[in-house]
């Protein structure tokens, strides 16, 4: 297995926007990245092999959320509701979706 995610800086200044459009108590999401970047830091130490799994954090505001799985990919914007509560599209392996979106995601990986 192979884990890679790209997530908000915890200094990202659109973090408490987020949990305005959310309805969170402001810094709730800024404690979730961070929480997340120490479980990353945790599996890290148990990994089989250097690189099986990778955080990496940026600046920018979240469009778009991306998940992909054995070549499926999930995909879906960022609203203003609960993140269970957003639309989420299914592009098949290998389809002409799905590669954009991998695409797309690997040019952002290369510049975080």
């Amino acid at each position: 297995m192979k884990l890679r995610i790209l997530t908000l800086d915890p200094e990202n200044p659109y973090l408490s926007e987020i949990d305005r459009k959310e309805g969170l108590a402001i810094g709730s999401t800024k404690a979730t990245v961070e929480s997340l970047i120490l479980w990353v830091n945790q599996l890290q130490h148990r990994q089989l092999k250097d690189g099986q799994v990778e955080i990496k954090t940026y600046m920018d505001y979240p469009h778009d959320f991306y998940f992909c799985i054995d070549g499926t990919v999930f995909i879906g914007p960022y609203e203003s509701k609960t993140s269970q509560q957003t639309i989420t599209y299914r592009y098949n392996a290998h389809g002409h979706g799905a590669r954009y979106y991998s695409d797309n995601f690997e040019r952002f990986w290369k510049v975080c």
